[in-house]
């Protein structure tokens, strides 16, 4: 008696659609390439509680994860410099216009001055 063996599926599923139901997050998102939506502000707040002000064509709202902006799609994920829109099964990047200093800083945080370049990624061993 012949043992059947499961057939695979006549097309395979997109990588970036397997991840997505497994949770895991697309590699790198697109970037919106559409200038009809604009990131003008974004509240990120340590308790969850993440708001972004978005300039759409229906004029300048706030918005939550998890709301619908008109004509652009759902609202993934809210970062401090930008927002991920879900849009046509895809994600969307839409960043900030132009780099703006942090206003607020996390407690604790230290002040840096503006002129003090970022810390070097080459790793450092002790001489002794």
């Amino acid at each position: 008696m012949p043992v059947e063996t499961p057939q695979l599926p006549a097309k395979p599923l997109p990588a970036a659609t397997v991840a997505l139901a497994f949770g895991f997050q697309a590699t790198r998102p697109q970037q919106s390439g559409q200038a009809d939506v604009a990131l003008k502000a974004s509240f990120v707040s340590s308790q969850g509680e993440a708001r972004a002000l978005v300039k759409s064509h229906g004029g300048e709202a706030i918005y939550r994860v998890g709301d619908r902006i008109p004509g652009r799609g759902l609202l993934r994920r809210i970062d401090v410099r930008s927002i991920v829109l879900w849009s046509g099964g895809r994600e969307e990047v839409v960043s900030m216009s132009a780099p703006a200093p942090t206003v607020f800083l996390p407690a604790g945080a230290a002040v840096r001055p503006h002129h003090t370049p970022a810390p070097s990624s080459r790793l450092l061993r002790e001489v002794q």
